[in-house]
């Protein structure tokens, strides 16, 4: 079953087109060219959109797909033009515009769409709008469930796309010395996508799992009493994502793929655009990682703190990662004080907490001792 009900939304777009007012004629064309899209290996998901963007320029054309002229796709143009849509919306019907009419010419643009450049301003969201790693921290600690702290911090330490993420199954997490690695499925083919941060809570979350001996079972299901064990709906990790961020006390507007877009933008810190492409899963001639070099402005910035002398030259590090026991080698969260396995404490601060605590505890012990002899006798016999 898919994180998507794609047959559901396939159906409901070719209800659309059967039901509208347009041509019958410009109805079997883009139904034939929805043949072509399937026959070409492209997924349910393009396919949808694909029709759904020639349904409504149907809608808007007062004339023949098959006979348009090139003023016909200018007064199109036009309309996409002034709607006020997202820019990535208007590149969508530009886009379809330009492949629908290469399919109907043999392979090739004809002279009435080959001057459609589409573009996109701002393919990204602001700097102030993303989430950095306070807010990511912020929201695992805020929720209580482990499937839920897994979840939040795969979609951040992943950076993966949601559906890649959601699509999960129990043996796509293979757990190695380093930490482990999602094994995804995504638009550039399968790619295998190294975590560190998420570990400790994946590892403590498919512990729990209600099938975790099946490795082929949905990672992401249901803990109520009602969908237990049931495969979670995109509907319900966007609803999961939204509850974390609110009571972590985030203001800003959260959702799936804004986790995506934030870790690019961390990512672009540290990684060459050729690693960000393998990592992230886009194709070599993506410009996707220039646009999130840019956007972290962490270069530009460093460099001129430097040439001014107010910073000096350093190796930055995430503050999401993991620790490893000194003792046992486990895999733990940065958020615990104490190992999750052997118990031994993580931090300085954690074993300073201890120490001080068992100097309380010495202390109250001396003084009732002092005070009830009767409790130094009992002492006495559990030493000996």
């Amino acid at each position: 079953m898919s994180l998507y009900n794609y047959d559901r939304s396939l159906a409901a777009a070719e209800s659309k087109i059967e039901q509208a007012t347009y041509s019958e004629n410009n109805k079997k064309l883009i139904f034939r060219f929805e043949s072509y899209l399937f026959a070409e290996g492209l997924s349910k998901a393009r396919v949808i959109k694909y029709l759904s963007q020639l349904n409504m320029i149907a809608g808007w054309a007062d004339f023949e797909l098959d006979e348009a002229s090139r003023e016909d796709i200018e007064y199109i143009a036009g309309i996409v033009a002034k709607k006020d849509v997202k820019d990535w919306t208007k590149h969508g019907y530009l886009t379809a515009i330009k492949r629908f009419y290469r399919w109907l010419n043999g392979g090739e643009d004809p002279e009435i769409t080959a001057w459609i450049k589409p573009k996109v301003k701002n393919p990204v969201k602001l700097p102030e709008e993303m989430l950095p790693e306070d807010d990511i921290m912020s929201m695992v600690e805020s929720v209580d469930h482990p499937r839920d702290k897994a979840l939040v911090s795969i979609f951040w330490d992943a950076g993966g796309r949601p559906g890649e993420l959601g699509e999960l199954d129990i043996k796509h997490i293979v757990f190695d010395q380093y930490g482990a690695v999602a094994v995804v499925d995504g638009k550039t083919g399968m790619r295998r996508i190294r975590l560190v941060f998420s570990t400790p809570y994946l590892a403590a979350w498919i512990n729990i799992h209600p099938d975790k001996n099946n490795p082929n079972a949905p990672l992401w299901v249901g803990i109520g009493q009602r969908g237990r064990g049931k495969k979670l709906k995109y509907a319900a990790i966007r609803m999961i994502i939204k509850r974390a961020a609110k009571k972590a006390g985030i203001r800003k507007r959260t959702y799936c793929y804004l986790f995506r877009h934030s870790r690019s933008t961390d990512l672009a810190q540290y990684l060459t655009e050729s690693q960000m492409k393998e990592h992230l899963g886009w194709k070599q001639d993506s410009k996707m990682p220039a646009v999130y070099v840019h956007l972290s402005g962490k270069q530009i910035d460093d460099a001129m703190l430097r040439i001014h002398g107010i910073v000096k030259k350093e190796d930055h590090k995430p503050e999401l990662t993991t620790v490893i026991c000194a003792r046992c080698k486990h895999v733990n969260s940065t958020a615990s004080k104490f190992c999750a396995q052997c118990g031994m404490t993580l931090s300085i601060d954690a074993a300073v907490e201890v120490e001080e605590k068992r100097s309380d505890i010495a202390m109250a012990l001396m003084e009732l001792v002092e005070k009830d002899p009767e409790v130094a006798e009992v002492l006495r016999k559990v030493m000996e």
